[in-house]
């Protein structure tokens, strides 16, 4: 029994502490996961779709686009003052042009007109009614993740947010559009290898049936998070330019600065294409090895487990069958003892009652004799 407690002790602790070692490989390896659930099911509405609904969508998202003639980064996405609530912090750009899908006009207050950018906002290019507008892959990190709408943390926490008060990542002349996600996260590791960009790697962003590549031509590797100037200046609208920052925190696990890492349109090439090809490999063979290692170390601490507790069983059912036998020995030897003792107790006043008629036929014997005397 004693054994038994200590290899289930030193069991418990040592995946305890695998679990630990583990947790962040499995829980990115399920975020990973549950991103391509949600990429595949994108892309399948994507696939289904006819040429005349992405003219629509398109059509809708450049019109949204329209809108916007600046860029409004408002508050600080990793800070306290976050986009909590979007609904109060609808990113409407003072500057923002009345036309396209929000129609001034007939916006009753500015409350409504909020409330009409929110929901112009959430609905365009939302296939698949999961806030997902697009994905993102980094060749050069080995990265695969979701566009959302927003930057709340909901959506942080997972994948990738697009801040509401710049454009949509659709591409075009004087667009610019922000992406922002966090980096080490104990469950995702979404941008933490992002200070690895260099200027000239790539990467891509995928948006209805188009695919849209991006060169970093631009990284601030170190900005204070309360220096607005800057940071306001960094993702800026730039005329006839077409631009995509990928914004995060830094340094890593402290997150006092920000770190911008900018992108430049160029065309998607037949190369191109290949690297994402070869990234889609090489994530589903990473994943592959992940399997390959988990499932046999938990499968042989597991097995060990059941075996230990089989022979702890099996040990204490023959212990417990011997306890059984003793205590039957036990009883059998009292029984016999009560049988003596009744036997003895039953032979006494046998032998008392016969002993009264020998006495009598003496004492008969000595009166006759008596008797015959006399005469």
């Amino acid at each position: 029994m004693k054994k038994f407690f200590l290899y289930l002790l030193i069991s418990v602790m040592f995946l305890g502490g695998f679990g630990i070692f583990a947790y962040p490989a499995v829980a990115n390896m399920w975020n990973n996961y549950r991103q391509r659930m949600l990429i595949h099911k994108y892309t399948n509405v994507v696939d289904t779709m006819e040429p005349e609904d992405f003219s629509q969508i398109w059509e809708e998202a450049r019109a949204y686009n329209d809108t916007i003639t600046e860029n409004d980064i408002y508050g600080d996405t990793f800070g306290d003052d976050s986009y909590e609530d979007e609904e109060e912090n609808t990113g409407i750009n003072p500057n923002a042009a009345s036309t396209g899908i929000i129609d001034s006009e007939t916006a009753s207050g500015e409350e409504t007109q909020k409330e009409k950018h929110l929901n112009a906002y959430y609905n365009v290019l939302n296939l698949s009614e999961e806030g997902i507008m697009g994905y993102i892959q980094i060749p050069k990190i080995n990265i695969q993740l979701s566009i959302y709408h927003g930057v709340k943390d909901e959506v942080l926490l997972t994948g990738v947010g697009h801040l509401s008060g710049t454009k949509l990542p659709i591409g075009g002349e004087s667009n610019h559009s922000v992406l922002a996600a966090h980096r080490g996260l104990p469950n995702a590791k979404l941008f933490t290898d992002i200070d690895q960009l260099e200027e000239g790697d790539e990467f891509y962003i995928h948006i209805l049936d188009e695919t849209m590549a991006y060169k970093v031509d631009q990284i601030l590797p170190m900005v204070d998070k309360d220096d607005d100037e800057t940071l306001q200046a960094a993702m800026r609208i730039v005329q006839g330019e077409d631009l995509v920052t990928l914004f995060t925190c830094t340094p890593y696990g402290v997150n006092t600065h920000r770190l911008l890492v900018r992108g430049t349109r160029v065309p998607y090439t037949e190369e191109a294409k290949k690297e994402v090809e070869r990234q889609r490999k090489k994530e589903e063979f990473n994943i592959m090895i992940i399997y390959a290692v988990m499932i046999p170390i938990l499968s042989v601490l597991i097995l060990g487990l059941l075996i230990a507790t089989g022979i702890n069983n099996r040990k204490h059912k023959k212990s417990k069958n011997k306890s059984k036998s003793k205590k039957k020995s036990t009883d059998q030897t009292k029984n016999k003892s009560k049988t003596k003792n009744n036997s003895k107790t039953e032979k006494g006043p046998s032998s008392a009652k016969a002993s009264v008629p020998n006495e009598n036929k003496n004492k008969q014997k000595k009166q006759t004799g008596k008797d015959n005397a006399q005469k």
